[in-house]
């Protein structure tokens, strides 16, 4: 056996030599570059040619190009004409969507893993959709395809484990019961018989000294590439690792890199029971491997084998189907909705690995949005782009190359929205995972219909390549990583999915949708003609774009027109960014630019706004605040205002109260207070003239002033406007 690995041995130094000759420095450079690689060169084995099971990729390169569009066309109902959003998201029908959800779970599309007929009929399957939806197609070549390649493999037969005990007892495994195989770099297929050795924990240390060609080394680890090295190096046989978490075992594994060596030798996860059965006669138990860190020479035998399949460049592909925008000064801007449609494909003992819920649910959500937009005749103000993506399981490979072949820029590219495992698991609170603007603006949604949602910073879905190219991003998912015992198991089927879970989803799709290529469009368009209305002095169109309900604040922003009038302006900026839509009022941050002509600096502030819908018109309405009330009282706050907010609560109706029994005046139950944190904010948005006031405070009900200002002083002020004094 030692002249055998001698020569396996040989064979992987001569071919490595030659390579290596052959590459000179540039492949020394590359193996410096890349942070994942092993230590020693690697040989990456020739393309098997493909079984049935593959499909043969024929990639051609293509040029990158916006998609050639038309414009589109469609009887908006009523809902639409009317603008009521939340009416709209509503008719989300969950009964469609999980039509979809059972046809892509179906035997005829064999789990969908890319690079087989299964995975390419369910590409085929979404672009029928996409074209009956009426959304135009965004691949390459004016089809509803972009392609790329993945590594494939597959288990071609059931993986075999069995145990010779010292008696002479052979103890045969389940496949996905007792034992899983893994695979990609040092590890595949291959046979292995020979006696066990426990190496504790396989690090190198572990195997120094010992003799375990084609024997059959028992560790406690998980799988990576370290042990597997370290184990190919030293010439084992076979190698098994105990996973203590037997659910794994279950689960189906996505095939993620082709081998790096022309031969290698099976490896498989084991269950704790299987170990147990390794160590008999041995005088040792499990729990005692804990503690013991000494090799063992096992009375036991393993026989084990695997068979597997591979092909470097297996076609994938991403389904991209688009609705262009409808406004000639918005359609530019792109919304990306996706969901990734792979999963893991079938095992060869001939569980399907259906994935109904991760994710046949997220494009089923995806393709009913598309069809209540068509329905009811909607069309977005902004390009909205649907994907589903392909190679989601094999480690976001569908995403990534969408971000770096992207058919739309990613610099228009607002806001991009992730549907993964959305029609089932425990608990009833929605995870969104990946903070921001987007993460803002789908909290609002779920809270005004009524959704329990967590913000987190996790997640490992087709979102994170675009977050990584600075767009804004999030993922919607009802799993937390504990909640759903049909992960990637053959039991995720559709019996499992929760209509009630997949209506949330969908309808908070729907109208985060809808606020980000509608009203976010619309009040964004409002801040835009309020900033050309000051820059051509007309006070009467800048009036005409602020909520008239609050005659003190019309008052207050004429005073202002005119003040920032008062000397011939040079520039003049204002836009909103961070804009979240409820459902008639929106809150946005805005950027105030300006200069003076006889200045040098040009003055610059952000304040949180808001805004009001009024018909089907988008008006100003002022500073965007917090209210904590009092019994005379509403004190509105910008956020860093809070703690005196408190202080106002505390005291203000005291002495108020005590204020107006002195002035024989009857209190009022309606009185404004908005705090500023800071003075020249306060100023810049009253008096720019004079941005150093402390307080303006224009009636007997309002005003407006900084946190500083002493709060006896305001309440007074206050009541003697009342006494007309």
């Amino acid at each position: 056996m030692r002249n055998i690995f001698t020569k396996r041995r040989s064979l992987v130094i001569a071919i490595i030599a030659l390579l290596l000759v052959e590459a000179g420095l540039l492949w020394y450079i590359w193996g410096l570059l890349q942070p994942t690689a092993p230590e020693i060169p690697l040989i990456h084995r020739p393309a098997v040619t493909p079984t049935a099971g593959a499909i043969s990729a024929q990639p051609t390169p293509l040029p990158v190009s916006t998609p050639v569009v038309q414009d589109v066309v469609r009887e908006a109902g009523p809902l639409v004409q009317q603008g009521d959003l939340v009416a709209l998201a509503l008719t989300f029908d969950e009964e469609e969507a999980f039509a979809h959800i059972e046809t892509l779970a179906g035997a005829q599309f064999a789990g969908r893993q890319p690079g087989t007929p299964g995975g390419q009929a369910a590409a085929e399957y979404i672009a029928a959709r996409f074209a009956e939806y009426g959304l135009q197609p965004a691949g390459d070549n004016g089809t509803y395809f972009q392609n790329f390649t993945v590594p494939f493999g597959q288990w071609t037969s059931v993986p075999t484990l069995a145990a010779i005990v010292p008696d002479g007892t052979v103890i045969s495994y389940t496949y996905r019961v007792d034992f899983r195989p893994v695979s990609g770099g040092y590890v595949g297929g291959g046979e292995a018989d020979g006696p066990v050795v426990w190496l504790n924990r396989c690090r190198p240390e572990d195997f120094r000294g010992q003799d375990v060609v084609d024997k059959v080394v028992l560790c406690w680890t998980y799988p990576g590439q370290d042990v597997y090295r370290q184990a190919i190096e030293h010439g084992v046989g076979g190698l098994l690792l105990i996973n203590e978490d037997t659910y794994r075992l279950r689960m189906g594994r996505s095939f993620r890199e082709v081998s790096w060596v022309p031969e290698t030798f099976p490896a498989f996860e084991i269950s704790p029971t299987v170990a147990e059965t390794l160590l008999s006669g041995s005088g040792y138990t499990l729990d005692d491997l804990t503690i013991h860190y000494v090799s063992l020479y096992l009375p036991t035998r393993v026989r084990m084998s695997a068979s597997l399949v591979e092909e470097a460049d297996a076609p994938a592909r991403n389904v991209l189907g688009v609705l262009p925008g409808r406004d000639p000064t918005a359609r530019d801007e792109v919304i990306v909705l996706g969901a990734h449609y792979d999963h893991l494909g079938q095992a060869p003992d001939g569980a399907l690995f259906a994935g109904a819920n991760d994710d046949a649910s997220g494009v089923a959500v995806l393709l009913e949005v598309a069809r209540l937009w068509q329905e009811q005749g909607y069309v977005p103000q902004r390009t909205v782009l649907f994907a589903a993506w392909d190679a989601e399981e094999q480690g976001l490979l569908g995403s990534i190359y969408y971000v770096e072949h992207p058919p739309y820029p990613l610099d228009n590219t607002v806001a991009m929205l992730q549907l993964d495992m959305v029609g089932a698991g425990e608990g009833d609170t929605l995870y969104i995972e990946g903070p921001g603007s987007l993460a803002d603006q789908l909290t609002v949604s779920a809270s005004l219909l009524g959704i329990t949602t967590t913000v987190t910073n996790g997640g490992g879905s087709d979102h994170v390549p675009f977050q990584r190219a600075g767009i804004p991003a999030s993922l919607l998912i009802w799993f937390d990583g504990t909640n759903d015992t049909t992960y990637h198991t053959a039991a995720d089927v559709p019996d499992n999915i929760v209509p009630q879970k997949l209506r949330a989803v969908g309808v908070l799709t729907a109208h985060t949708l809808l606020a980000l290529s509608e009203s976010q469009v619309e009040v964004e368009r409002t801040v835009a003609r309020l900033s050309e209305a000051v820059l051509q002095n007309d006070a009467a169109g800048y009036v005409a774009l602020l909520d008239a309900a609050d005659s003190d604040f019309l008052a207050q922003q004429m005073g202002w027109f005119r003040e920032i009038h008062s000397r011939p302006l040079e520039q003049f900026e204002l836009s909103a960014e961070q804009t979240v839509i409820e459902d008639e009022e929106a809150t946005a941050t805005l950027n105030l630019r300006y200069r003076w002509r006889d200045e040098s600096r040009a003055t610059h502030i952000s304040f949180p706004a808001r805004f009001v819908r009024r018909g089907t018109e988008w008006k100003y309405a002022g500073p965007a605040s917090t209210i904590a009330r009092s019994e005379h009282f509403s004190i509105a706050y910008l956020e860093a205002s809070s703690g005196t907010a408190r202080e106002w609560t505390e005291s203000a109706d005291r002495i108020y109260l005590s204020l107006t029994e002195r002035l024989g005046l009857s209190p009022q139950d309606d009185m404004h207070v908005l705090l500023f944190p800071r003075s020249e904010v306060l100023g810049q948005l009253t008096q720019p003239a004079a941005p150093q006031v402390t307080a303006w405070i224009p009636s007997g009900r309002t005003a407006w002033v900084a946190a500083s200002t002493p709060i006896t002083d305001v309440v007074a002020q206050l009541a003697l406007n009342q006494a007309g004094l």
